[in-house]
């Protein structure tokens, strides 16, 4: 990662990790746009944390209507959803 940063420090960069600590300690040793995360291994406070260290965050595991609900209350930046439709009809009304 820290080749592809060096050779265009415009590159939006994320690390898809399983564990929020070691996302977080990687953002130290490479400059990272975000992680990615299922959303049942990252809190809403995790995710609060990684915004005040400037970390966009991207959930994914949302097949269903339920699982959207709860991610959009977790209030990650990208949602990634089998339920594209949906998703965008709920965000709409918000």
């Amino acid at each position: 990662m820290k080749i592809l940063y060096l050779k265009n420090n415009k590159l939006k960069l994320f690390i898809h990790a399983d564990d929020y600590k070691a996302a977080f300690n990687a953002s130290k040793y490479v400059t990272l746009y975000g992680i990615t995360m299922d959303r049942e291994r990252i809190t809403k406070e995790e995710i609060e944390e990684a915004h005040k260290q400037n970390l966009h965050v991207t959930l994914f595991n949302t097949d269903s209507e339920k699982t959207n609900l709860e991610a959009i209350q977790m209030n990650p930046d990208f949602i990634q959803t089998d339920k594209v439709e949906y998703l965008v009809n709920v965000l709409k009304k918000e």
